[in-house]
């Protein structure tokens, strides 16, 4: 979706405000008030730079103050400036000296139209003057419109990405206005979505302004039968706005509406809408990235754990079909996994080789992922209290050098990556924080699982309590490999949920909540 930048700039509204800055020079020559024994001040003049300014666009507001007598101001004074009765600026002047001039600047973007331009000077009335009827200008100027507005059709897109044929989809529409002015009507601008020739949905605003973007949404259910379908947004529908360009008001796309499956598998979902972990049959390529964060302090228990999972997990990935080569492990171990001989880490964990191997353009990810692809990206260690930040690089002895991945950086990583379809799992604790920046999604479709909410700490066990013994791990992503193979993901994450519950129940420790969200899918997934 083309990000478009918001000019906020109604009526008056000045959106760049810069100091005061002022010049003294010779007076130009004014009429004399008479008298010699006090000083004078005068509003002198006031103009702009362009002398036409254009509505909308920045413009210099220039005004200019004189003594008309040969007495010097010792007493320092202020200046105001207005713009429709509106005070907008304040200048001081500490002396001036008799027969000079002053002028100060102001910079603003405005409407187009006309403005009122006033200026005061000695505003606080502490200098005795000759005069004291000269100290207030005003005048009019008018703003040159701009040009009219241009209502464009930016996209159109729909959740899931690729929608089945009788089950519910939502269906967004963004209208831009890329003019220099807003797009009015008084009874309302037309914004409407056609499946073919049938309106589906419409709705009336009565102002897009310029450098804006509206986003609009409605979900419906198409018919059981797969088929491709003409989508239409239309930006000012019955034409009442007059535009630059009335050629880019419509947008056309052609999406696939894709076949309905069953619940065959009994497991009381749509096999359709289901992610799994199994066998590649459908000739997509696979991926995962798989980080054991921390440190490796001795034979750390809690440390144990980790890599003892995650180490499960890439066991649980080989057995599923995955090779060496489609995972990429990071972590601060050395493991030999597949029983090679050689470790099959292929990275420290740290921040940079984290961010590198996702997001970097010629990074391990990014340079081998296809749009139809699968990843997972799979992420076991402490998460901090209370943002629930992600450690992917700790020292025991110096928290200050900690390294930590946000749920903001991941989002923008996964982002950035080819494949639409995408599964992250983060067993840390405060994991939830993942969920509302993985959630807001465009071109990808994703499952996020975190392995407690936002507000509570996950847990590790150690059966036996001997350090090094090789049976510690981590209780959620125990209890979601358990029935994995071969099950849904979301048949894996209730097996979890159940068994962290169970867990804490014998235990006597609190209950950390996992999470799921889930985009509907179009097809079954095989990670």
């Amino acid at each position: 979706m083309t990000a478009i930048s918001r000019l906020v700039c109604m009526g008056l509204a000045a959106v760049l405000v810069f100091l005061a800055m002022s010049v003294v020079c010779a007076q130009p020559a004014l009429a004399k008030p008479g008298g010699t024994g006090k000083p004078n001040i005068v509003a002198a003049e006031i103009w702009t730079d362009p002398v036409q300014p254009v509505g909308y666009a920045s413009a210099t507001i220039w005004y200019g103050i004189a003594t008309n007598t040969k007495v010097p101001i010792t007493t320092g004074f202020y200046t105001d400036l207005f713009i429709d009765n509106t005070f907008v600026q304040r200048s001081y002047t500490a002396s001036m000296g008799g027969g000079m001039w002053q002028e100060f600047s102001y910079e603003c973007t405005l409407s187009s139209g006309p403005h009122t331009l006033k200026m005061v000077t000695d505003a606080t009335k502490v200098i005795s003057e000759v005069l004291e009827t000269d100290n207030t200008l005003s005048t009019t100027i008018s703003w040159q419109s701009p040009g009219p507005p241009d209502l464009v059709s930016v996209d159109i897109w729909t959740k899931p990405l690729h929608p089945i044929a009788g089950l519910p989809v939502t269906i967004f529409f963004s209208i831009a206005n890329i003019g220099e002015e807003p797009a009015f009507y008084q009874n309302g601008i037309l914004m409407g979505l056609w499946v073919g020739a049938s309106l589906l949905y419409g709705t009336d605003i009565q102002t897009v302004p310029q450098h804006s973007e509206v986003t609009f949404s409605c979900t419906t259910t198409f018919g059981v039968i797969p088929a491709t379908y003409t989508l239409t947004s239309r930006a000012d529908a019955r034409n009442r706005v007059a535009e630059s360009d009335e050629s880019n008001n419509d947008r056309i796309e052609e999406r696939y509406w894709a076949e309905n499956t069953y619940d065959t598998d009994g497991d009381g979902l749509v096999d359709g809408v289901e992610w799994h972990l199994g066998t590649d049959t459908n000739g997509y390529k696979k991926w995962a990235v798989l980080v054991e964060g921390g440190w490796i302090a001795g034979d750390s228990k809690i440390q144990a754990a980790f890599r003892n999972s995650i180490c499960d997990v890439y066991s649980k990935l080989l057995s599923a079909g995955y090779t060496t080569s489609s995972i990429y492990l990071i972590s601060k171990g050395s493991y030999d996994l597949d029983g090679d001989g050689a470790s099959d880490v292929d990275a420290d964990a740290t921040y940079d080789n984290l961010m590198n191997a996702i997001y970097s353009v010629n990074g391990w990810l990014r340079s081998r992922c296809d749009a139809d692809d699968r990843v997972l990206v799979y992420m076991i260690d402490h998460g901090r209290d209370p943002d629930g930040h992600f450690l992917v690089n700790g020292v025991s002895q110096d928290p200050s050098f900690d390294e930590y991945v946000t749920d903001e950086e991941l989002a923008t990583w996964l982002g950035a990556v080819t494949c639409h379809r995408q599964i992250v799992v983060v067993d840390a604790c405060f994991s939830g924080n993942f969920h509302d920046d993985l959630y807001d999604l465009h071109d990808q479709e994703r499952m996020t699982i975190t392995a407690t909410d936002s507000i509570h700490p996950g847990w590790a066990d150690d059966p036996d309590n001997a350090v090094g013994s090789g049976d510690e791990f981590v209780v959620f992503t125990e209890g979601f490999l358990a029935t994995l193979t071969g099950a849904s993901m979301e048949s894996a994450f209730a097996h979890a949920d159940n068994f962290v519950f169970d867990w804490c129940l014998v235990k006597g420790l609190q209950y950390p909540f996992p999470q799921l969200q889930d985009y509907d899918t179009a097809t079954n997934w095989y990670l």
